[in-house]
């Protein structure tokens, strides 16, 4: 099959066109003017908030669309959040209309619930958007719901991805860096705040199921298990055989999240299972800073 992944440079996209690639052509595009897959992909530079970038595609025959393209933006008055992920979702569902692709999976995050009242988190818990960047993924679920009617369309809520690629900011990027040198690692309040590792391979492994049973309507992709802010680090000081101490400061404000996460529907509808445990991800993040 012909499939167009959008942010293919990404992490996540990244190990979608890797899972995918055997046996289908992948045309991927992303701002950057480089291919920063390790595969010989069709690749374009294209910016999705212009119509006019996305023309160089109209006469392509497109099978699926995995959208991952987002802008991270966090600023609440940045422009490229707004037309990258609220314009961008238009034209992007516009080539999908024309091309009359077949099946369209929107790469979405849980966090567009807001804080967690209802545990565990599932696909119906309410939404509440607390900031901007979460408001135009929400409201990229709800054009994609409302105009791409014709086609199976598949909503992904990822909790928190990681791979080898992760950013250098991240906590797990952190606490596994630190724990490489021996430096302490520091948490905020009492280190209980309780969040959700998806490798992203993990993602992608979900992307193909999603294919092969063609399937259609909104999942969580998650681990079947979360983790405390302490558990982490504790885990990684152990497999990392760190001489690393934790240390705590300041105040948590989001102390009593918990990112406790159902994928039921996940594997009743389309057999999804992770397999990727969360000491395998931190070892495969550890490569990057052993010399």
């Amino acid at each position: 099959m012909n499939i167009l992944i959008t942010g293919v440079n990404g992490l996540v996209g990244k190990a979608i066109a890797e899972e995918l690639f055997n046996g289908n052509r992948i045309i991927g595009i992303s701002r950057s003017p480089d291919n920063k897959t390790t595969l010989p992909i069709e690749y374009q530079s294209i910016n999705i908030s212009s119509i006019n970038s996305l023309k160089t595609l109209s006469n392509k025959h497109i099978d699926i669309i995995v959208h991952c393209a987002a802008s991270l933006d966090l600023n609440p008055l940045s422009e490229e959040l707004i037309t990258t992920n609220c314009m961008g979702i238009r034209n992007i569902a516009l080539l999908a209309l024309t091309s009359k692709c077949k099946q369209f999976i929107y790469i979405s995050g849980i966090p567009i619930i807001g804080k967690p009242i209802q545990l565990p988190i599932s696909e119906g818990h309410p939404v509440h958007p607390e900031i901007v960047y979460h408001s135009t993924k929400y409201f990229g679920e709800l054009y994609l719901s409302n105009v791409l009617k014709e086609l199976n369309l598949v909503i992904f809520r990822l909790p928190s991805p990681i791979g080898v690629d992760i950013d250098e900011k991240k906590i797990v990027s952190t606490i596994v860096r630190k724990c490489i040198i021996n430096e302490d690692i520091t948490l905020k309040g009492n280190g209980g705040r309780i969040q959700n590792y998806i490798d992203v391979k993990d993602v992608a492994n979900a992307v193909n199921l999603a294919i092969k049973e063609n399937i259609s309507g909104t999942y969580n992709i998650a681990s079947d298990r979360s983790y405390s802010n302490q558990e982490l680090a504790e885990i990684a000081i152990k497999l990392l055989k760190s001489n690393s101490k934790i240390r705590y400061e300041e105040i948590d404000k989001q102390e009593d999240n918990k990112w406790i996460i159902s994928i039921e529907k996940a594997k009743n509808d389309f057999n999804y299972v992770p397999r990727i445990s969360l000491e395998t991800s931190l070892l495969e993040i550890s490569k990057r800073y052993i010399l």
